[in-house]
């Protein structure tokens, strides 16, 4: 896995490539870090939890249906973080209702449920999905603005 990252107030963009299952998991510790950071988490865990699922499900498409490389962004603004990753892939994802049998398929159900709204963008090469989250547990204290 290759990475290259870059942080700067409160957006967080990454780089990856050849992404493996592996990379999921480490980028849910690195989303976890950067949200505390900012000020988000605190007595409200569940919006790191959301945010965290949010990311797993998109990186896991990544892995699943693409060349493995893709950038991911998160920034925090007026309360609400916005998750982006962009691929390679001009396949567009499609949300459904899997069977109950199904063993996967439910990943853009999860982010429907969890999301505030969300968007596909379809690119010349690839595609970006655009995730918005509303938090409730920022701290009066946090910044709610854009950057720093």
């Amino acid at each position: 896995m290759t990475v290259i990252a870059q942080s700067t107030g409160q957006q967080y963009r990454v780089r990856l490539r050849e992404i493996e299952p592996e990379t999921v998991t480490r980028m849910r510790s690195i989303v976890r870090n950067h949200l505390h950071l900012w000020g988000v988490g605190g007595e409200s865990q569940p919006d790191v939890d959301n945010a965290q699922l949010v990311v797993s499900e998109l990186l896991a498409n990544v892995v699943r249906h693409t060349d493995g490389v893709c950038e991911l962004c998160l920034s925090l603004a007026d309360g609400t973080l916005t998750i982006e990753v962009r691929d390679q892939s001009s396949e567009l994802p499609v949300a459904h209702e899997p069977a109950e049998s199904d063993e996967s398929g439910r990943g853009l159900l999860l982010v429907q449920a969890l999301a505030q709204s969300w968007e596909v963008t379809p690119y010349e090469v690839g595609k970006s999905i655009m995730v918005s989250l509303a938090l409730s547990g920022l701290p009066s204290s946090a910044p709610r603005g854009g950057a720093e």
